[in-house]
């Protein structure tokens, strides 16, 4: 009987060891896995902050081409621009000299959509400039 008892306990520590391996190998390649996919969350968390980043410095891009294109009255950059989804409204009137000419050609040039939340901010320091 001892043989016996013997014999089943070293099979069944075989087993549970072979099993123990088993589970070692496949926790390797889950851990792997899982840490090529959180880089490539991380690199898309990445590209999504520098893209904000990005639409801040396109807005003032924009913003600064459409109010050159107003102030040279040029029209081939204005057609560009709306057919880039800028659109672009002139000053009520012509600002008198050493006037708040400032603000009107700030709020002259808007882009689309899009950007037209962070228009008022961005307004109102270029008003207040000399």
């Amino acid at each position: 009987m001892r043989s016996n008892g013997n014999l089943a306990a070293y099979w069944a520590s075989v087993a549970l060891g072979a099993l123990t391996i088993v589970l070692v190998v496949a926790n390797f390649f889950v851990l792997s896995s899982n840490q090529s996919i959180q880089a490539e969350a991380n690199q898309r968390q990445q590209f999504i902050n520098q893209s904000v980043q990005l639409k801040r410095v396109d807005d003032l891009l924009i913003r600064a081409i459409a109010q050159a294109s107003i102030n040279a009255k040029d029209d081939k950059l204005r057609d560009l621009l709306t057919q880039q989804g800028v659109t672009m409204t002139a000053p009520a009137s012509e600002p008198a000299p050493g006037g708040m000419g400032g603000a009107a050609g700030t709020d002259a040039a808007t882009p689309a959509a899009p950007a037209a939340p962070a228009a008022p901010p961005a307004a109102a320091p270029a008003g207040k400039a000399p």
